[in-house]
């Protein structure tokens, strides 16, 4: 006897099942691979209510901000307020061995040139300042101002990895060098340099 031939029906769904897991998986496949693929959304971040908004680009040609120096002792000056044509500014601390030991190239540069308009912006980042930098000043003859940072605003402004680290800037605090880590302030290369600065 002749077997029965299958329905139309069944033939349907015999055809139709493999074709539906197939589909089935490429959606979900697809699903994934652009869930993992999708970047995430770039995060923005407000100024804080103290006016910060962040670490500052440092590098020769970009423009500081008019930040605020405390004085070891008392009182504030803005940077715009400093009145010299070139300014070096330089984080230090008396624990850092490399900071100690470039302070009187430092003190010997600052003698030279400051009548022709340069000054030594110094600040310290010692967490107890008042107590270390009395003797400090005192021992490597410290002859420019020390200024404090405290709550490391300057820190972060300047985006501070390590010490020594020094930027240096003209009267309309235009970055013109940055220096991190330790170096002579009084070889002649230097020397050369910031006779440059000052008459330009």
């Amino acid at each position: 006897m002749p077997s029965q031939a299958p329905s139309p029906r069944n033939l349907t769904w015999k055809t139709l099942a493999p074709i539906a897991v197939i589909v089935v998986i490429a959606a979900v496949g697809l699903f994934v691979l652009r869930g993992g693929m999708q970047r995430p959304s770039r995060v923005t971040t407000s100024p804080s209510s103290s006016g910060s908004s962040g670490p500052i680009e440092i590098r020769v040609g970009s423009q500081l901000p008019d930040f605020t120096l405390k004085k070891f002792g008392a009182g504030e000056i803005k940077a715009s307020e400093l009145g010299s044509r070139v300014t070096l500014i330089n984080f230090w601390a008396t624990w850092c061995e490399p900071c100690v030991i470039e302070l009187p190239s430092l003190v010997k540069l600052r003698e030279k040139f400051k009548p022709k308009g340069f000054d030594v912006v110094a600040i310290n980042v010692d967490e107890n300042p008042e107590q270390v930098l009395p003797r400090a000043i005192q021992k490597y003859g410290l002859n420019f101002q020390v200024y404090l940072d405290p709550g490391q605003k300057l820190s972060e402004l300047f985006d501070v990895q390590n010490i020594p680290l020094t930027i240096v800037m003209d009267q309309n605090r235009k970055v013109l060098f940055v220096e991190p880590g330790g170096r002579d302030w009084v070889d002649r290369d230097t020397q050369a340099m910031v006779e440059r600065w000052l008459s330009g």
